[in-house]
């Protein structure tokens, strides 16, 4: 429009783009746009005189609403992951982290999102009623959320679903709304109860047939509950962990495939170790 006149809409100002648009976020003097094919930077300081800017190696947007705008871009889901989209080019900033098999498991066309506290948070919903359960034994609820933080690239999931969420810029909260009875909620309301936290490591490989007989758990409160998953599939044990001393597994199997799980409502873990000789653990 026309500068401060919101009812002048000049056709000279009129800029046109390759492809359909299916989102628009601003940052400071950035517009920036996500269409069927490539993402736009628009910029400029009068409508008379913004340019244009189509990003190369930019991804497909699969989700309108799952445009979200942060400090200096934005962000979206795209067919192969999270994309981040600045002035100077279009980054797949979940590469690392979140594989494409991974990634299509989410069903990343029904991802709606908002910006919590530098945390990127997708609601998604994949169509399954059991858990999600990867090639490499990690398991993800079939319908939820999950908060990227897009500075450390961390992820976390939860069942919490919403379909539809909103993040109040002044205060900092999250509210969405529940699928089950239509209510509006605020995320992390209830700082005296907390949700159970269960973390899944990545799979450890080893080149032979390995036996795993002692593990041992840091924390900032105990217990901590420890399982251990051998050849992907195989629970050996599930205990509560009071310490940080070593411990010996009550069961052990011999496997190649190796991933550890824990399991809290009151404690940040900092490390889990495994060992085939408890001698090993410090």
């Amino acid at each position: 429009s026309e500068p401060y006149q919101g009812h002048a809409w000049p056709t000279d100002y009129i800029k046109t783009l390759d492809y359909p648009i299916r989102g628009l976020r601003s940052s400071g003097n950035y517009l920036f746009v996500e269409t069927d094919n490539n993402a736009y930077v628009v910029v400029g300081n009068h409508p008379s005189v913004i340019t244009t800017n189509k990003l190369k190696r930019s991804e497909s947007i699969v989700s309108h609403r799952s445009l979200v705008e942060i400090e200096g871009g934005a962000m979206y889901a795209s067919p192969n992951g999270l994309v981040l989209i600045t002035p100077q080019g279009a980054q797949l900033i979940s590469e690392t982290i979140i594989s494409r098999s991974f990634w299509d498991a989410l069903k990343p066309e029904t991802i709606h999102a908002v910006l919590y506290r530098e945390q990127y948070v997708g609601f998604y919903d994949s169509g399954e009623i059991t858990n999600i359960v990867l090639e490499t034994g990690e398991i993800v609820p079939p319908k939820g959320a999950f908060f990227f933080n897009f500075k450390t690239e961390d992820i976390a999931f939860t069942d919490e679903y919403g379909t539809a969420s909103h993040s109040e810029l002044a205060t900092g909260d999250l509210y969405f709304v529940k699928d089950a009875d239509k209510g509006v909620y605020q995320w992390d309301a209830d700082n005296t109860t907390k949700l159970l936290a269960e973390w899944r490591g990545r799979e450890l490989t080893t080149d032979k047939q390995h036996t795993i007989s002692s593990a041992r758990i840091e924390s900032d409160l105990y217990p901590v509950n420890f399982s251990l998953y051998v050849d992907r599939f195989i629970r050996v044990n599930n205990m509560a962990v009071a310490n940080d001393k070593p411990f010996k597994l009550p069961s052990t199997f011999t496997g190649r495939y190796f991933s550890i799980e824990v399991q809290s409502t009151t404690s940040s873990i900092i490390a889990v170790q495994i060992a085939d000789n408890i001698g090993e653990l410090v």
